[in-house]
C-alpha cells in the first residue's frame, strides 16, 4: 500500500484496508458492515484532522482533491454513510460538505466522491430561490399590469429573472434559470400560495363588498415515516464527551483566573459617595472574557478577596474598552481606584455543572445508570428510534400541531424534537402535551432556560398537581409562588391531595433549578426516573445542562427554535484550549459544546423535527416573508385563518397596503444629526437620539389607527430604550396615567427581553450609524426575534447603508430587498423629517395631568433590574399582550 500524503489520521485509514483484505474471503458480510466499520474505530480512534491544500492520495487515487482558492480551510474526519452503506470520509468547508464513499473490494478500496452538499446550518438556498422568485413575481406585475400571474408563461418568468442579474446572488439565479419548467412552477407557486385570490391578476380587483372566498390552506405535512437512527461509534460519543467535560473544566479555570484590575480606569462621572462611572481599556478581546455585558463584578483590594467593597456593573463593551459603573456598600468607606482596586465574578453554577458533566461521562460510558436509555440514544451509544403518530386536526390544532402532539404523546418515542418558529403555537401544543400526559398519570417535568418562561408556562397548567421549584422564591412570579411554590407547607399539602384524586403530575424550574433540587432528587429515588421532561426554549440550552437534565427522565420533548436566540456564544479562550488538547475540531463537535443542543439533536444526531408551520401570530403576510425566507427556508407561512386572506380586495389595500411594512432611512441625513452617541450619565450605553425622536414620532402616529396596547417599540440596546421612555415621560392628554405608564414600562423593550412577545404594531430601532461596526445587531437570530413580533405593522428605523457595510452577512442586503418588494423604504431628508417630527411634537405637547419622574434617569428602569430585585408586584399577562423579561440583556 503506497501513502503518499503522511497524516497521522488518515494513516488509520491503513488498517482499515489491511483488515478488509485479510477477512473479504472469509466473511465479506462482515467486512462490509458497520460494526466491522465501528470495530475500527474504536480500536484506532481515529480524530478530526486538517485536510493539506494539495489534497490526499492514496494507493495513487486522488482521495481529496487540492483546495479550490475560495474553499478556505478543510476538516477531514471518518464517518458511516447510512444512504451508501459503507464508511466514508468527509470533506467540510465553513459551507458544505463532501463524503468520499470507501468501497469495498476484493481488490481494495475505491474511492468514490460524492457531490458537495450545503452544511445543515447553511443550507437556505432554497428560501433564497424563493425570495428570488418573489422579486421575479414583483418585477412581471410591475411590467405586464393585467397579467393573470397564476398563468404566466415560461418566457414572461425567464425576462423577469434576467431583470434581477445585477441585483441578486448570480449562484442562485443561475441554479433557478437552469432548473426545470416544473421546478420554476413549483417556486412560483409557493410565492403565488402566499397571496389572495384577487391579488394574482387585475382582472380580479372589482370590489362588489364582498369578501373573498378565501385563502386555500396549505396542504397538511407529509407524513414521516418511522426511522431509526443508528447507533454512532462509541468513539464518537466518547470524545464529544470528553470534549464537554474538558470544556467545563476550562470554563471553571476561566471564571477563577480571571481578575480585572482598575488601575488603568478613567473616571468619566462621579456621583459623591455613591460611586462613579468608568472607561478602562479591555484586557483582551470582548468575545474572549469569561464575562458579559450586563455582568455584576464584586470590588475588593488586592489579597483581601472576602473583604467585598462594592459591585462593578459591565455596562457596554465598545472599540476595546469596557464602560462600567462602580457602586460602593458603604459611601463611607470608599476605595481609591488603582492597581490595588479589583473586580472578580460571582461564583456562577458552573463548578457544579462540570463535576456533574464529569460524573455524568464516566457513569454513561460504564453504563452504570440503569433504566437510563433516553441519555444513551440520545448520544448515540444505542439506536434511536422515532415512529409516526397520527392524529386528526380537531380541538383548535392544525395539522402540524396535531402531528406534534401525537408524536409528543407516544410513549414508544424517546425523544421528540417540535420546531416552532414564532407565532405558529408551540406554546399551546406544549400545554396541551403536559395536560394530556397529566390525565394519563404521568410524571412530568417542565424545565426552561429562564424563571419568566418557567412561570409562563406554570401559569397555563395552575389547577393541575404542579410544584414550582427553585432556590429563590424572590425571582418567580408572586402567583405563582403563591399557587405551587414547593417551599410552602400549605401547596405541599395541595398538591398531595390532588396528587391522590389523579395520578399525574408536574414538576417545573430553570435547568439548574431541576437538577439542585433536593425534592426530585429524594421523588427520583423513590419513585425512579420520571416519565417525561419537557424542555420549552430548547435553542437556548447547550449540551451540558441538557444532558443532565435528561438523565431525571424516561422520555424527552424538545420546544423550540434553533434559529432563535442561542446560548451564550463559548469564549475564544476555551476555543483555543480545547484545540490544544484535541487538534481539529469538525462541525458536529462544535455544534455539540457550543451550540444549540436542539440544533445538534436536529442537523447532526439527524433526529426529525416536526415543524409547526403557520404562523397564527402574523396577519399581514408581507410581514412574515422575510424571516420565513430567510431563517426557515421559506417553510413557514402566515395561516389561512389570517385576517389579510379574509378581507374584501380594497378593505385589505385600506388595511394592509404596502406602507405596513415600511423602513425610515436615516442614511440620507448629515452624519453628525443621524450617528449613534456613547451616553455616561445613568447607566452607560449606545443611543441615538434622532432615531428614539422619529421612533416617538412612529408612536404618536400609530395611536391613531391602534390602541396603545398593542404598539411596542423595541431596540437591540437598554440606553436607547431608556432614551425612549425618557423622551415619552409626559402623558398625552387623551390617555390615563395608568394606561401610560404601563405602556413605557411594558411596551418600551430590548430585542431579548421581548422575545415570547407580540404586538399589533412594533417599531424598532437599530441604534448603530457613523460608529466603527454594528456589534451584535447583525447576529441572525436576534434580527429573527426581532422581526417576527407583529401581527399587522412594521417600521424599521435606521441607517441602512450602515447597517448593510458593517454586517458580516448579507442579511442587511436581504432585508432591502423584501422591503422594496413587499413594502416601502423612505430615505428621510431634512424636510420629510421636519414636517414628521413637527407632527409628533404637535400631539406630545397636549395638556397632560402628569408626568412621571424628572428625567428619564431617576425612574425605576426595567431594564437594568436584576432577576433578584425586581420581581413584579403581579403576575403579568399573557406573553401575547405582555413580553417576558428574559435574564439576560443587551
Amino acid at each position: 500500500m503506497v501513502m503518499t500524503k503522511s497524516n497521522p489520521e488518515f494513516e488509520k485509514l491503513h488498517l482499515l484496508l489491511s483488515e478488509a483484505a485479510k477477512l473479504w474471503e472469509k466473511n465479506q458480510v462482515l467486512v462490509s458492515s458497520r460494526n466491522f466499520f465501528c470495530l475500527w474505530m474504536d480500536s484506532c480512534k481515529p480524530r478530526p484532522f486538517a485536510i493539506p491544500a494539495d489534497g490526499l492520495v492514496l494507493n495513487r487515487q486522488q482521495v481529496v482533491r487540492p483546495a479550490e482558492e475560495e474553499q478556505g480551510d478543510r476538516v477531514g474526519y471518518f464517518t458511516w454513510s447510512v444512504s451508501e452503506q459503507c464508511p466514508c470520509l468527509a470533506v467540510e468547508t465553513l459551507e458544505t460538505t463532501q463524503m468520499v464513499a470507501i468501497c469495498l473490494t476484493p481488490d481494495g478500496a475505491v474511492f468514490k466522491p460524492q457531490p458537495p452538499m450545503p452544511n445543515p446550518l447553511q443550507d437556505n438556498t432554497y428560501g433564497e430561490r424563493v425570495e428570488l422568485m418573489a422579486d421575479a413575481v414583483a418585477a412581471v406585475r410591475a411590467r405586464y399590469a393585467h397579467l393573470d400571474l397564476s398563468k404566466v408563461s415560461n418566457a414572461v418568468l425567464r425576462e423577469a429573472l434576467e431583470s434581477l442579474r445585477a441585483e441578486v446572488d448570480p449562484a442562485i439565479l443561475d441554479s433557478v434559470l437552469k432548473s426545470s419548467a416544473q421546478v420554476k412552477r413549483a417556486l412560483l407557486q409557493k410565492v403565488l400560495g402566499d397571496m389572495a385570490a384577487d391579488e394574482l391578476s387585475s382582472q380580479l380587483c372589482f370590489d362588489f363588498g364582498d369578501a373573498p372566498e378565501g385563502h386555500v390552506a396549505a396542504p397538511a405535512p407529509a407524513a414521516v415515516l418511522p426511522v431509526e437512527l443508528p447507533a454512532r461509534s462509541r468513539w464518537e460519543v466518547v470524545q464529544d464527551l470528553d470534549l464537554l467535560v474538558e470544556c467545563a473544566r476550562l470554563l471553571v479555570q476561566l471564571e477563577d483566573s480571571f481578575l480585572l484590575t482598575l488601575g488603568n480606569a478613567a473616571v468619566l462621572s462621579s456621583q459623591e459617595g455613591r460611586g462613579c462611572v468608568i472607561r478602562m481599556p479591555l484586557p483582551m478581546d470582548s468575545d474572549s472574557l469569561p464575562v458579559r455585558e450586563g455582568d455584576r463584578l464584586f470590588l475588593f483590594r488586592h489579597g483581601r478577596p472576602k473583604e467585598k467593597l462594592g459591585e462593578l456593573s459591565l455596562d457596554l463593551f465598545d472599540s476595546g474598552e469596557l464602560i462600567g459603573t462602580i457602586t460602593w456598600d458603604d459611601p463611607g468607606q470608599t476605595s481609591p481606584i488603582d492597581d490595588h482596586l479589583c473586580a472578580q465574578p460571582r461564583r456562577s453554577p458552573l463548578e457544579y455543572l462540570a463535576k456533574s458533566l464529569e460524573t455524568l461521562r464516566s457513569s454513561i460510558l460504564d453504563q452504570a445508570l440503569s433504566g437510563q436509555e433516553v441519555v444513551r440514544r440520545v448520544l448515540g451509544l444505542l439506536p434511536l428510534r422515532y415512529r409516526h403518530a397520527m392524529r386528526p386536526a380537531e380541538g383548535g390544532l392544525d395539522a402540524s400541531q396535531a402531528t406534534a402532539l401525537a408524536a409528543g404523546l407516544d410513549s414508544e418515542n424517546p425523544v421528540v424534537v417540535i420546531q416552532g418558529p414564532p407565532g405558529t403555537g408551540k406554546t399551546k401544543v406544549l400545554e396541551q402535551l403536559a395536560r394530556e400526559l397529566c390525565q394519563a398519570g404521568a410524571r412530568i417535568l417542565i424545565t426552561a432556560p429562564s424563571n419568566a418562561a418557567v412561570d409562563n408556562i406554570c401559569r397555563r397548567l395552575l389547577g393541575l398537581p404542579l410544584l414550582r421549584h427553585g432556590s429563590n422564591r424572590d425571582v418567580v412570579q408572586p402567583e405563582i409562588a403563591a399557587a405551587c411554590w414547593h417551599g410552602d407547607d400549605d401547596v405541599l399539602k395541595a398538591f398531595a391531595a390532588a396528587s391522590a384524586a389523579r395520578p399525574g403530575e408536574i414538576h417545573a424550574s430553570t435547568h439548574i433549578g431541576l437538577l439542585r433540587s433536593p425534592y426530585l432528587a429524594a421523588a427520583a429515588e423513590k419513585d425512579g426516573p420520571f416519565d417525561v421532561i419537557l424542555f420549552d426554549e430548547a435553542g437556548m440550552a447547550s449540551a451540558g445542562e441538557t444532558l443532565l437534565c435528561l438523565c431525571l427522565s424516561r422520555r424527552a420533548v424538545f420546544f423550540g427554535d434553533p434559529q432563535q436566540l442561542p446560548p451564550f456564544p463559548l469564549a475564544p479562550e476555551a476555543w483555543r484550549g480545547l484545540a490544544q488538547q484535541f487538534g481539529v475540531l469538525n462541525q458536529e463537535q462544535r455544534c455539540f459544546i457550543g451550540g444549540s443542543f436542539l440544533g445538534w439533536l436536529q442537523y447532526h444526531r439527524q433526529l426529525p423535527e416536526l415543524l409547526l408551520r403557520n404562523s397564527y401570530r402574523c396577519q399581514n403576510p408581507r410581514l412574515m416573508r422575510f424571516a420565513a425566507n430567510l431563517f426557515y427556508n421559506a417553510q413557514v407561512t402566515t395561516s389561512p385563518t389570517a385576517e389579510y386572506y379574509h378581507l374584501g380586495y380594497r378593505e385589505r389595500q385600506e388595511r394592509y397596503h404596502a406602507s405596513t411594512l415600511r423602513f425610515l432611512n436615516t442614511a440620507g441625513l448629515p452624519a453628525k444629526q443621524r450617528q449613534e452617541q456613547l451616553t455616561l450619565t445613568g447607566q452607560p450605553g449606545i443611543e441615538n437620539p434622532l432615531e428614539a425622536k422619529i421612533a416617538v414620532a412612529a408612536l404618536h402616529e400609530c395611536r391613531q389607527r391602534f390602541p396603545l396596547s398593542e404598539i411596542t417599540l423595541i431596540t437591540p440596546y437598554r440606553r436607547q430604550a431608556r432614551l425612549l421612555r425618557k423622551l415619552l415621560r409626559t402623558v398625552p392628554a387623551d390617555v390615563d396615567k395608568q394606561t401610560w405608564n404601563d405602556f413605557r414600562h411594558n411596551r418600551i423593550s430590548t430585542v431579548d427581553s421581548f422575545q415570547g412577545g407580540e404586538s399589533d404594531v412594533v417599531i424598532i430601532s437599530y441604534v448603530r450609524s457613523g460608529g466603527k461596526g454594528i456589534g451584535f445587531v447583525d447576529d441572525p437570530n436576534r434580527v429573527n426575534v426581532t422581526h417576527t413580533r407583529c401581527r399587522r405593522e412594521m417600521i424599521v428605523i435606521g441607517d441602512l447603508e450602515h447597517l448593510k457595510h458593517y454586517a458580516h452577512n448579507r442579511i442587511f442586503a436581504r432585508m432591502e430587498r423584501a422591503f422594496r418588494r413587499d413594502g416601502v423604504i423612505e430615505d428621510l431628508t431634512a424636510d420629510s423629517l421636519a414636517a414628521m417630527l413637527a407632527v409628533a411634537a404637535a400631539d406630545a405637547d397636549a395638556p397632560a395631568d402628569h408626568e412621571p419622574g424628572v428625567d428619564g434617569d431617576s425612574e425605576r428602569d426595567p431594564e437594568t433590574e436584576t432577576e433578584a430585585d425586581s420581581a413584579p408586584a403581579s403576575l403579568p399577562p399573557d406573553p401575547a399582550t405582555k413580553p417576558q423579561q428574559l435574564m439576560f440583556d443587551f
